[in-house]
């Protein structure tokens, strides 16, 4: 009998002197076969985790790196493997590589050893995609699966000419893929999120940790509608949330944005339940001959956001910075709602002026940038009016009023003009502060409520069915300055005029302002082009139109860099009520012109 056993699998250990019997012998090598059975299960379970494109050279007439990439991937789902290595190296490929197809049980995590040493290559046209995802058939296993869609993880992915060629992710239904840690170079679509017929869903896929630099869309998310033979819709139930994408995440996403080019398109369908972590850096259009950097104006000026008329995003967290050289833009007609922040230094972010729509809504909102916003469990709201143009004042065109509004049964039974705030940088005399209410349901529109702090003669008048109107007492003349339809803005008056070089000839442009008599508003041009800028606030008169025309000077300058050839003639109020610029240049110029942001009046 041995006296002694091995620590592991307690193998007898005999010395000199010991005893034994054949039974201890075999007794031993049973343990010893049992183990290595058990083992090599688990090394054949290890293999099957992944397999490696170094099994995979590229063999003749084999022109680049697609058919290889295609056989690791067939020879993967065909074993059940989970996912597929690059080793290092640059992959040229021609054609989309599937990591998922529709119809199929089982998607590949697709995955560089390094992100930094593993680069894929695409030379193909359009917006053909280099990797696509599809929805797959998701039964009780698949759903358990780790990476039951795929993915990509640890790739460089560029154009072979850097020519916004292709698309670098497609994601057509997939759910529960993650693409992790990928950069994305001058393709023509970075991500491309397409639900290209009914009963596609796009849902609970992971974008993180990605940079997406220089593509036409850096990140794009479209809904193609059913339409009839002769292009008309047949059927978009767009606000059920049919063929939607929901629950996708968008981590820790780094953006480039060109000049003419969008950095988020939403360009249709409906986006809910998503997370955002954006930063997107505008860039300049380049360097003149002298080193200065040429601004992109008008078109040019690249786009952080765009929501095309029939896309919706609502219900959707996070924040999204933006920065750059350039004035960035957010543009669209539709409906574009996060809970969370939109905020960055820089340049200013313009936002065009379908900002507001018809019905009065909002096409953009933050928290920073109201729509509106439930308070508590109550049917309490607030509805925060903030300046359009999303400057923060800088220019000194803006206001809030935020009123809060109680409800019984759906009809409002109490109304508080809870505050509301006029700010002109750098003009003290024109600020306003104004807290007041009316209670019980009441009109008060022959009274003056509330507690309204004004040095420049103005006081307010609240009704209950029109909001709040704003006032400027003049002697025994009282003229409307502006007006607030119950706590939002209706859309105030804007244009971007185009000037061509004329030397030495004067050239005269119309911009449409409130031909109301009575109204008093606050004007701002921003004129610039090569080596010259001018920003100035204008005031009219009243009542303006019955005057005449009206030569109108400067309240405020906020910046002015002159230049010989440029002069600026005259600005005036016209009889109509519109305003008159002279201005006579021999260069092109560039006028950005903007009524006050208290809306319209």
């Amino acid at each position: 009998m041995a006296s002694n056993k091995t620590p592991n699998l307690g193998l007898d250990i005999w010395q000199p002197d010991d005893f034994f019997k054949r039974a201890e012998v075999n007794n031993n090598f049973t343990k010893i076969d049992e183990k290595v059975a058990y083992h090599s299960g688990k090394i054949d379970i290890l293999s099957r985790i992944q397999a490696t494109i170094d099994n995979y050279p590229k063999v003749v007439p084999e022109l680049d790196d697609t058919p290889r990439i295609k056989r690791l991937i067939a020879y993967a789902k065909a074993n059940g493997y989970k996912k597929v290595v690059l080793t290092d190296g640059s992959y040229e490929i021609s054609d989309t590589i599937y990591g998922a197809v529709e119809g199929e049980k089982l998607g590949v995590l697709i995955e560089g050893v390094n992100a930094e040493t593993v680069e894929i290559v695409v030379n193909v046209e359009g917006s053909k995609a280099a990797f696509a995802f599809e929805k797959i058939v998701n039964n009780v296993e698949g759903w358990d699966e780790r990476w039951s869609n795929g993915g990509l993880k640890n790739l460089r992915i560029r154009a072979k000419n850097r020519d916004n060629m292709g698309t670098g992710i497609y994601v057509r239904g997939s759910v529960f893929a993650q693409f992790d840690n990928v950069r994305i170079t001058n393709m023509k679509y970075g991500v491309w999120l397409h639900n290209d017929k009914k009963g596609i869903y796009t849902e609970l896929n992971s974008f993180a940790n990605m940079r997406i630099d220089f593509c036409d869309n850096n990140i794009r998310i479209e809904r193609n509608l059913v339409l009839d033979a002769n292009g008309g819709v047949l059927e978009d139930n767009l606000n059920t949330g049919e063929e939607s994408f929901h629950g996708n995440i968008f981590d820790k996403i780094y953006m480039n944005v060109k000049p003419g080019k969008v950095g988020f398109n939403m360009v249709s369908g409906m986006l809910y339940n998503a997370r955002f972590d954006l930063f997107m850096w505008a860039q300049y259009k380049g360097k003149d001959t002298n080193g200065n950097i040429i601004q992109p104006t008008g078109e040019e000026r690249p786009v952080y956001i765009n929501v095309g008329s029939t896309a919706i995003c609502k219900t959707s967290t996070g924040t999204m910075t933006f920065e750059g050289y350039a004035e960035g833009r957010l543009t669209g007609s539709g409906q574009f709602w996060v809970h969370g922040t939109i905020d960055g230094i820089g340049p200013y972010l313009f936002v065009d002026e379908t900002v507001v729509k018809s019905n009065g809504e909002r096409v953009f909102s933050f928290d920073n940038h109201f729509q509106t916003k439930q308070l508590g469990t109550y049917d309490l709201y607030t509805e925060p009016v903030v300046p359009y143009n999303q400057r923060k004042n800088r220019e000194g065109l803006g206001g809030m009023l935020m009123r809060i509004i109680r409800t019984t049964a759906g009809n409002a039974d109490r109304w508080l003009d809870s505050l509301l705030a006029l700010s002109r940088n750098g003009s003290p005399a024109n600020n306003g502060f104004y807290v007041g209410g009316i209670p019980n349901n009441a009109d008060e529109s022959q009274a003056t409520l509330g507690f309204f702090l004004s040095n420049n003669g103005q006081y307010l008048r609240s009704y209950k069915d029109t909001g709040l109107e704003i006032y400027h007492k003049n002697g025994p003349n009282e003229y409307l300055c502006g007006k607030f339809a119950n706590g939002s803005f209706q859309t105030a008056k804007a244009k971007t005029q185009v000037v061509p070089a004329n030397p030495g000839v004067q050239q005269t442009f119309y911009f449409s302002a409130y031909n109301d008599p009575n109204v008093v508003f606050d004007f701002y041009f921003r004129i610039y082009g090569t080596s010259f800028e001018s920003r100035k606030v204008y005031r009219t008169n009243v009542p303006h139109p019955s005057q005449g025309t009206q030569t109108l000077t400067a309240t405020q300058t906020f910046y002015e860099s002159p230049k010989t050839g440029v002069i600026i003639n005259s600005v005036k109020a016209q009889t109509a009520g519109d305003i008159r610029l002279d201005i006579t240049t021999d260069i092109p110029l560039i006028i950005e012109y903007r009524t006050n942001g208290i809306g319209v009046l």
